[in-house]
């Protein structure tokens, strides 16, 4: 949007199949060994957000809205089985959700990349609706490098140098 604004400066649109998003959770420690938690956090989660908030105004330039599985636009979009997603971003009924599974305020640790900006965005999604959710979350940035081999390299419990989550 910034440099739209310039004078003398013309900004194109790449045509491309976009992206895909994914929220992971580290299922071998809690709290997201447990799938109730799980299937709060996704009845939590609304796609757009964090489509908005890598794309911001682009998002409907590039016809990136109504997402799904397969990002719009390419061969393999589709919005069968997007009706179990419907009502996705339902914050009060995925408090309940989360309350019904048991979640006890465990630490969520939040890997970030701060060297990788739209990961970056969709981490700070994640983070706000965490929160949002009532859940215990620290965000923890890292450059790319060493949010990977942390990945990679512990899947104990944050306390012990592991994670609880990432974007990618």
């Amino acid at each position: 949007p910034q440099l739209r604004r310039s004078p003398g400066v013309k900004v194109g649109v790449f045509d491309s199949f976009g992206n895909l998003m994914s929220l992971f959770f580290n299922v071998f420690q809690t709290p997201f060994n447990n799938p109730k938690v799980r299937m709060a956090v996704l009845h939590a989660v609304n796609q757009q957000d964090f489509v908005d908030a890598v794309l911001g105004e682009l998002a409907k330039e590039l016809g990136a809205t109504g997402v799904g599985l397969f990002p719009p636009r390419s061969p393999y979009a589709s919005n069968a089985g997007m009706e179990k997603l419907a009502k996705n971003g339902d914050m009060a009924a995925a408090k309940k959700m989360l309350a019904e599974a048991g979640y006890k305020g465990e630490k969520v640790l939040l890997l970030s990349p701060s060297d990788f900006p739209s990961i970056r965005q969709e981490s700070l999604v994640a983070e706000a609706m965490f929160k949002a959710l009532g859940m215990n979350v620290e965000l923890a940035s890292m450059d790319w490098g060493t949010m990977i081999a942390r990945r990679n390299g512990n899947a104990e419990l944050p306390e012990k140098g592991g994670w609880s989550s990432y974007c990618t």
